[in-house]
């Protein structure tokens, strides 16, 4: 334990795409040593810090991954001088060996699944929905992530509705913060729960293959447009379909037939979001003049930046081009409705990206930059007009929601989130 330093330059890594933490595991064979860096603060105290130590210190973390497969496993190993290159080697060899006992369950696993796929023919999925269509309780996976607070509560929600209906229902989730969902995670959850119905939130079965095979009925529920939803994806199977807010645009559902295409807008649970008068107490703690909820706290250049740098530094002078019409369009949205003016903005990026021919490449931009540009201008906007107006007229002024407090100038109104239930409501 005599490079800290490197704990820290791990644990300033950021998180994933996903929003999942990489954890780091401290080694030290010398327990001692181990409890002095433990009492003086040497060590960094978080949760994704974890310790062992003493001689058998390396058989400690194969026992600790032995039984979380379900986990994502270390993938790099990082001696903090000479002296301990041995200890790496022999740690390297034990993750090794965990990695291989993980790959062989998967393997396990799945051919048991394509197995029980292999005795399923169309005929079989019909009479097991006739079945349900009657009366019997499906058994329904909704798959959901610890890592946004939007999918986890959506998903919790229509958890609640297939339950209430009579059906038996249950969530699949990363096990902690700091893996994200694997393919022994899923396919012992399938392989043992044998679900009727798979429904994951936003992503279609072509998106991950590795994790949702091919011989269980899957619907992807569209929540909100993401560009995946626009690319070109492998052909889909008989029993993949589509429902929720569905784009009148090329993406994902295009390649589905009709029949396997539901529209439907995004419900809320009415369980949840009931109209019972609220207690007093309750409506005394939320009591002002003027509230607003709202997750969308990243300010407008912020969302600018950070969409632009997803692209080459020479494609980015097309998006601040782009981003001074749209910001000129919003700025007259209380003239006449500025719809036209922001298609004109697309088209003049598109050309400028060279995709102007490119139909999904112009939906994404559409629905990834240019239309929650336009709009978190309008929000932000109106926000700045609701705070003068409170401010001249002594109002008491709250946003609810994450990140408000470190807005630039919004943040003395920010009052933190609220519960996704009654405080809600």
């Amino acid at each position: 334990m005599d490079r800290i330093d490197l704990v820290e330059q791990a644990l300033r890594h950021p998180p994933d795409a996903s929003g999942c933490s990489i954890p780091v595991f401290v080694l030290e064979p010398d327990a001692t040593r181990a409890r002095a860096a433990t009492a003086s603060g040497t060590l960094p105290d978080s949760p994704r810090v974890h310790l062992f130590t003493g001689p058998a210190c390396v058989g400690d973390l194969a026992d600790h991954f032995r039984t979380r497969l379900d986990c994502r496993l270390p993938t790099h190993v990082m001696a903090s001088g000479r002296h301990t290159e041995a200890l790496a080697r022999e740690v390297a060899a034990a993750l090794g060996a965990i990695v291989e006992m993980q790959s062989r369950a998967v393997q396990t696993c799945r051919a048991r699944l394509e197995a029980r796929w292999n005795q399923r023919t169309m005929a079989w999925w019909s009479e097991r929905y006739a079945a349900i269509n009657g009366g019997a309780p499906a058994r329904v996976l909704v798959v959901t992530s610890r890592f946004s607070t939007f999918v986890q509560h959506a998903a919790a929600d229509l958890v609640d509705a297939f339950a209430h209906l009579g059906h038996e229902a249950r969530s699949l989730m990363e096990p902690d913060d700091f893996t994200s969902i694997t393919p022994h995670l899923c396919l012992r959850t399938i392989d043992a729960f044998d679900p009727d119905l798979i429904v994951v939130i936003n992503y279609p079965r072509a998106m991950h293959r590795e994790l949702f095979p091919e011989g269980w009925p899957h619907v992807c529920w569209v929540q909100d447009a993401m560009p995946h939803q626009f690319a070109e994806l492998p052909p889909p199977g008989p029993l993949d379909f589509i429902a929720g807010h569905l784009y009148d645009t090329p993406d994902a559902a295009d390649a589905l037939p009709a029949g396997a295409r539901l529209p439907f807008p995004v419900p809320v649970s009415e369980r949840k979001f009931h109209p019972t008068p609220v207690a007093p107490d309750v409506a005394g703690r939320f009591a002002c003049d003027i509230a607003y909820v709202s997750h969308t706290s990243q300010t407008p250049d912020a969302f600018h930046r950070e969409f632009a740098a997803h692209f080459d530094a020479a494609r980015r002078p097309a998006f601040d081009i782009c981003r001074a019409r749209v910001e000129e369009a919003m700025s007259a949205w209380h003239l006449a409705v500025q719809h036209d003016a922001l298609v004109e903005a697309r088209t003049g990026l598109a050309a400028a990206l060279n995709c102007a021919h490119d139909p999904r490449t112009c939906d994404l931009l559409w629905h990834q930059y240019i239309h929650p540009l336009s709009e978190r201008l309008l929000r932000h906007q109106t926000l700045e007009w609701a705070a003068a107006i409170a401010g001249a007229h002594a109002l008491d002024f709250r946003i609810y929601g994450n990140g408000w407090h470190q807005h630039p100038t919004l943040h003395p109104y920010a009052a933190g989130p609220l519960a996704h239930g009654d405080d809600l409501r």
